[in-house]
């Protein structure tokens, strides 16, 4: 008896004191850096250009970085971040930004959408920042899954 009443009291004292160290911060995530870049995709006719209008590094937790979505689909364009010798460290999915989706309540009570074809946008793209990270390289996935790169982009960031 006096056995299960020391392991009864270990396990609440355990517990109490995870629960105290939750609570003092010792087991929150540890800040990671987080890229933010903002781009520009101009299209003149079949043409299009991309550049770099803003770089950011912020100190962000885990939790708070995207999940990465699944698929390609044909007008997405797509983000392959590479390091200094050019191997592909990462991949992001535009999705459809010259072609955004908005909706609307009808006046029936449903809602209806339209799909807005654009000669250019602004987008923020955002990933775990490495400091080996040193160029973005920026395409266009086009019919048959076919993929067009656009350029490639040296990363430099403002603190």
């Amino acid at each position: 008896m006096k056995s299960i009443l020391t392991i009864t009291f270990a396990i609440l004292l355990t517990a109490c004191i995870n629960k105290s160290n939750l609570r003092s911060g010792n087991y929150l995530p540890k800040p990671i850096k987080v890229a933010l870049v903002s781009i520009k995709i101009i299209k003149s006719q079949s043409d299009y250009s991309v550049l770099i209008t803003d770089s950011r590094l912020i100190d962000a937790s885990l939790k708070n970085v995207d999940p990465k979505p699944d698929g390609w689909m044909e007008n997405d364009f797509f983000c392959l971040v590479l390091d200094k010798k050019r191997k592909i460290r990462d991949s992001l999915i535009i999705n459809q930004p010259l072609c955004p989706r908005y909706e609307f309540p009808q006046e029936n009570g449903e809602i209806g959408s339209q799909v807005v074809e654009l000669n250019e946008n602004e987008v923020l793209l955002h990933f775990s920042y490495q400091k080996e990270y040193k160029w973005l390289r920026i395409g266009i996935v086009e019919k048959n899954r076919h993929f067009r790169t656009l350029n490639t982009l040296e990363l430099s960031f403002k603190n």
